[in-house]
C-alpha cells in the first residue's frame, strides 16, 4: 500500500466547492452575455432621400402633387402585440413583462436619439419629402413650381374637366384650351339681373363670359328667384348683379336664403362678386347689402345722393386711385371705369377710391373671398371698348391733327429742297440758307408733337380696353379656390 495520504473531508470539500464556484460563474458570465447582446442590437435602419417615398404599410403609394397619408402616432397593437405593461400600485411608473424592452426615456436637453436614417437632397425637390420622428412618419408633398414665377409647372395643360390632377402640379382642373385666360372647368354663377339703366349694352361682357366658360356653362339664376344651397354648391363663384327685381317684389332674403349664402362661402370656400349701381334709386341695392350682412362688407346708401356718386360728363369715368396696387385683383389694372357708383364700407383691403369714397373692398371670409365692388359699369360695353367721355373713337381728333400736320410737314419740307438757295452765290443746296426753312422746322415739329399726342392717346385707350377684362380676369381667379381651376393669364387680354 502506497504511503500516500487520501484527501481529507475537508480537502474533498474545498475541491468541489471550487469546481461548483467555477461552474456557476461560467453559466452566470453567458447568461449575462446574452442579456447584453439582445439589448445592444440596433434595429434595421431606413435610409430614405428628401424627394423619395418611404416605406409604408397598408397605405396607398403616394402620387407626386397629391396630398400624402400621415401615417398614425403608436395606437393599441392589439392581443399578442407587443410588451404587456403592468402599472405598480402607488407609483406612475409601468413594467413591461414581456417583448421587446422599451427604450429608456431622454434625459433633459438631450437630443432624442434617431429612429432612422435620413439622407437630404440639396438640389430642387419635385416629390414628396419625408419628415420622421420615433413616433410617427409623415410624408409630405410639395407639387413643383417654376422657378421663374414661383407658379406651379404645367398651368393649364389638361384638357378635360373631370376633377382630378392629371399634371400633378397641385391644382385640379387646369383647363384652358384656348389660352384665353379663364379656367375652361370653373363653375360660375350670375344671380340677378344684368341690365340696367344703361340698358341692355352688355354684350362683350356677356359673350366674354359665355365664350371663356368652356366645358361648363355659366348658371343664372334671377333677383326674385329663391337662393338656395344646393343651387350654390354646384358653383365656384357667384357673380351678384342687379336686385331692382327683388327690392320692387319685398325685397327681403329669408334667413335661409342668408345662412345658405354664409355657409356657401364660409364654409365651403365659395368666391362673390357684388355689383351695384344699377338704378338711379339706392333701394334697390339694399337686398345686396341683406345678402352680405355676416360678411362685414356692405354699400353705403345713406348720406350719399340717391343716384350715387361719381357721375361727372358722359361714361364712363376711368379713376386711377388704385390704392392696393399688389392685390392679386388690380395686377397690370391701372384704371377702371365707372359711372354713378355706390360707395363701399366695411373692413376688408381697400382696392379703389376717389377722394373719400372707397369703391371696391376685397375680403377672406372663413374658407371664402368676397369682392364688393361699387358699379355695374365694369359690365357695360363702352367700358369694355375702354372708351372715354362718351366718345366712341377718342383718339380721332388727335390722330386727325397728327396726320394732317405730317402731311403739310413732308409736303413744304419737299418743296423747300427744291427751292434755290436764298443766295445766288451759295451753290450747296444742301447747306444753303432757304427762306422756306422756317416753316418746314415748324411743321415739323408740329407733326412730332401731335404724333406724341396720337401714340399716348391709342397707348391710354389700348391700356383702357385691357384694364376691364383683365379685372374680371384677376378677380375671378382671386375667388376661385386656391387649389382649383387656376389658369395662366396671357399678357393681352383686350376684346377685339
Amino acid at each position: 500500500m502506497s504511503d500516500q495520504r487520501r484527501p481529507t473531508f475537508a480537502h474533498r470539500c474545498g475541491l468541489r466547492w471550487g469546481l461548483q464556484t467555477f461552474a456557476l460563474t461560467l453559466v452566470f458570465g453567458a447568461w449575462l452575455w446574452s442579456c447584453s447582446s439582445n439589448n445592444d442590437v440596433a434595429p434595421p435602419k431606413q435610409s430614405t432621400q428628401s424627394g423619395a417615398q418611404a416605406p409604408q404599410t397598408g397605405n396607398a403609394p403616394v402620387t407626386p402633387g397629391t396630398p400624402g397619408p400621415i401615417a398614425a402616432g403608436p395606437t393599441d397593437p392589439g392581443p399578442g402585440i407587443g410588451p404587456e405593461v403592468v402599472a405598480t400600485p402607488g407609483s406612475s411608473e409601468v413594467t413591461p413583462t414581456g417583448g421587446p424592452t422599451p427604450a429608456a426615456p431622454a434625459l433633459p436637453g438631450a437630443n432624442p436619439a434617431p429612429t432612422s436614417e435620413t439622407t437630404t437632397s440639396t438640389g430642387p425637390v419635385e416629390g414628396p419629402s419625408v419628415v420622421e420622428d420615433e413616433d410617427t412618419t409623415i410624408i409630405e408633398t410639395t407639387p413643383p413650381v417654376s422657378t421663374v414665377n414661383h407658379l406651379p409647372l404645367n398651368l393649364g395643360s389638361e384638357t378635360t374637366c373631370d376633377d382630378m390632377d392629371e399634371n400633378s402640379n397641385g391644382i385640379i382642373d387646369d383647363v384652358d384650351v384656348g389660352k384665353d385666360g379663364l379656367c375652361d372647368c370653373i363653375h360660375i354663377g350670375f344671380f340677378g339681373e344684368i341690365s340696367s339703366d344703361a340698358g341692355m349694352k352688355t354684350a362683350s361682357f356677356e359673350a366674354w363670359l359665355v365664350a371663356r366658360s368652356g366645358q361648363v356653362p355659366i348658371k343664372h339664376l334671377a333677383a326674385n328667384e329663391t337662393l338656395t344651397a344646393d343651387w350654390l354648391a354646384s358653383l365656384q363663384v357667384l357673380i351678384v348683379g342687379g336686385m331692382q327685381d327683388r327690392a320692387a317684389a319685398g325685397g327681403k332674403f329669408t334667413a335661409e336664403e342668408v345662412a345658405a349664402f354664409d355657409d356657401w362661402v364660409q364654409n365651403r370656400g365659395g368666391g362673390v362678386i357684388t355689383l351695384s349701381g344699377y338704378t338711379a334709386s339706392s333701394d334697390d341695392a339694399r337686398p345686396t347689402n341683406e345678402l352680405l350682412v355676416n360678411t362685414g362688407l356692405s354699400y353705403q346708401l345713406t348720406g350719399v345722393p340717391m343716384d350715387g356718386v361719381i357721375g361727372d360728363g358722359a361714361p364712363p369715368n376711368w379713376l386711377t386711385g388704385i390704392v392696393a396696387p399688389d392685390h392679386p385683383t388690380v395686377d397690370q389694372v391701372s384704371q377702371i371705369g365707372v359711372y354713378y357708383a355706390y360707395p363701399v364700407k366695411g373692413d376688408g383691403t381697400v382696392i379703389l377710391r376717389e377722394g373719400t369714397y372707397d369703391l371696391a373692398m376685397a375680403k377672406e371670409v372663413g374658407m371664402g373671398k368676397v369682392f364688393i365692388f361699387s358699379d355695374e359699369w365694369i359690365t357695360q360695353d363702352a367700358t369694355w371698348a375702354g372708351l372715354s367721355d362718351g366718345q366712341s373713337m377718342p383718339c380721332q381728333q388727335p390722330c386727325n391733327e397728327q396726320q394732317n400736320s405730317c402731311r403739310i410737314a413732308s409736303e413744304q419740307c419737299t418743296q423747300c429742297e427744291m427751292a434755290p438757295c436764298s443766295d445766288p452765290n451759295d451753290t450747296d443746296a444742301g447747306t444753303c440758307a432757304k427762306g422756306c426753312q422756317p416753316s418746314c422746322e415748324n411743321e415739323t415739329m408740329r407733326c412730332q408733337t401731335n404724333t406724341d399726342l396720337c401714340t399716348a392717346c391709342q397707348a391710354e385707350a389700348d391700356a383702357r380696353a385691357e384694364a376691364t377684362p383683365r379685372l374680371w380676369l384677376n378677380t375671378i381667379r382671386w375667388l376661385t379656390p386656391t387649389s382649383e381651376c387656376k389658369v395662366d393669364i396671357p399678357p393681352s387680354v383686350r376684346v377685339r
